[in-house]
């Protein structure tokens, strides 16, 4: 039985850690780290650079990169606040406008030169599917987004994800861990 246990434990802890690393070479360079069962999919979201989904369990990662070579005369972000604040407004105002609806306080951090601003916000979220007879009918997902806003000496990046409310937890300590992994070359 301990053999078991022992045997169990370890493909637990080596399916927690299986990591596949890559470098984005698109707008400024980066590295990142995400889990070896996700997809990394391409091409599907105007601005997005990176992409990856977990299918069976309807966990959404993507990154949004703004080199600040390309902001002209203007900077287009003035804080790390305002990078979370206009990529989550669009996803905040695509949820009804109900009980379900809870939006968290944008939290701030800096480290190992890049200054970070996190918002998490959940709700119901609207949608059209059809019934047998092909009947259209109007149907709610309740969803946890995970956000956090970057920005660095070279650029800013939103990182945005969504999955299931009752999954949030579980999802939650792989998205830090993919932010945590973020590093630019």
């Amino acid at each position: 039985m301990k053999k078991l246990l022992f045997t169990a434990a370890l493909v637990l802890s080596v399916g927690a850690f299986a990591q596949k690393n890559i470098t984005k070479t698109v707008g400024v360079p980066f590295e990142i780290s995400y889990p070896d069962s996700f997809k990394q999919v391409e091409g599907e979201q105007e601005n997005v650079v990176f992409q990856i989904f977990d299918q069976p369990n309807d966990f959404t990662l993507y990154i949004i990169q703004d080199p600040i070579e390309d902001w002209r005369e203007t900077p287009l972000f003035g804080s790390v606040e305002d990078v979370i604040k206009h990529y989550n407004s669009t996803a905040i105002e695509s949820l009804e406008r109900n009980s379900a609806l809870k939006i968290g306080d944008i939290r701030n951090e800096a480290k190992n030169g890049m200054q970070y601003a996190y918002q998490n916000f959940e709700g119901d979220y609207k949608y059209t599917d059809y019934d047998d007879n092909g009947k259209e009918q109007t149907k709610f997902s309740k969803y946890a987004y995970l956000t956090v806003g970057i920005k660095t000496a070279k650029s800013t990046y939103s990182v945005y994800s969504f999955c299931p409310v009752k999954d949030k937890a579980k999802f939650e300590k792989i998205f830090k861990t993919v932010v945590a992994s973020i590093k630019e070359k």
